[in-house]
């Protein structure tokens, strides 16, 4: 038989003053201040209620921080000390919630410190891991829409690749609410479609008119191919077929995010768009008989076309 002035004895919980009263232990963690827990004091703006290990935690990725910005480490490369995993279609992305506080978009307040040091989970599902990628690493290092990846180059005016790239930040600035990497971004679009437009008219003296060419050889409208003196047909697949993946793109936000789509903050991408459809595709490409054979079909049945039209009918309302 169990003796019951043992058993109230063994179970008794500590009251909340006696649990204040006792002392803290290296094997015990306590949350409330004045423990022997507390080697370091909360001094500091932002630290107050967090455990050591949190503020240690923090202070710690502040001066990597500090590194980082120095160019003497590279956080988003090499992501050391992170507190915030952002987990994307698939992938992870291990960020810091210094930095993420740094930017004027929607992951500005996205993380929270806890209060024991543990690491804040995200499940990022309006966007893909591409255009997430494009706009942590714009945080870390704003040199990044400075590479040839998204600026263009006066030595590769047909080279499409930086208009996908740019396009995508613009989509990825919209769907995160951030104004710095949009504004970059239609910037170097800009100059790359004006690369395209000029590249066009400088050879406006070398492109045949397909009237003559017909007059002259008499051969079918289906078999002009008036842009051979002018460029490839490599050169030209470099420039329609990225392209289009970005027209696909834009179809894709207009389909799956509506909402984010008709904002004002997205008409100059579209009328863009819009002006590169009308003054290079159907002006230009057209009289490439690779490009109709083989791409123009791709742009039937996928939609692409449709879409244009769509487009180009709001814009003329507009």
């Amino acid at each position: 038989m169990v003796n019951p002035q043992v058993y109230e004895v063994r179970c008794r919980a500590l009251n909340a003053e006696q649990w204040t009263k006792a002392a803290a232990t290296p094997k015990r963690f306590s949350n409330f201040l004045g423990s022997g827990d507390f080697t370091i004091h909360c001094d500091q703006p932002g630290e107050e209620g967090l455990w050591p290990k949190a503020i240690n935690q923090q202070r710690r990725i502040a001066e990597l921080i500090k590194q980082h910005d120095r160019k003497e480490i590279d956080l988003w490369t090499e992501p050391r000390d992170w507190d915030v995993r952002i987990e994307c279609g698939g992938e992870k992305f291990l960020v810091h919630r210094k930095m993420l506080a740094r930017e004027q978009s929607s992951l500005k307040s996205l993380p929270r410190v806890f209060s024991d040091g543990s690491k804040t989970k995200f499940s990022c599902h309006y966007t893909t891991p591409e255009r997430m990628a494009n706009v942590l690493a714009f945080i870390y290092d704003k040199s990044n829409m400075e590479g040839e990846r998204f600026v263009p180059s006066e030595d590769r005016p047909l080279d499409g690749g930086i208009i996908l790239n740019n396009v995508m930040a613009y989509l990825a600035s919209v769907e995160t609410d951030f104004p710095a990497l949009r504004d970059v971004a239609f910037s170097n679009f800009q100059k790359a479609i004006q690369g395209v437009k000029r590249f066009f008219d400088d050879a406006d003296g070398l492109i045949q008119d397909p009237r003559l060419v017909d007059e002259a050889h008499g051969t079918p409208s289906e078999e002009w191919d008036c842009l051979g003196p002018v460029a490839t047909d490599d050169e030209l697949a470099t420039l329609y077929r990225p392209f289009r993946i970005a027209m696909q793109a834009l179809l894709d936000f207009y389909v799956y995010n509506q909402d984010k789509f008709f904002v004002d903050e997205m008409l100059p991408l579209r009328e863009a768009m819009w002006g590169m459809m009308n003054d290079v595709y159907c002006k230009r490409l057209l009289l490439s008989k690779t490009f109709r054979n083989d791409e123009e079909p791709e742009w039937d049945e996928s939609g692409l076309w449709q879409f244009c039209e769509e487009e180009a009918a709001f814009f003329e309302w507009y």
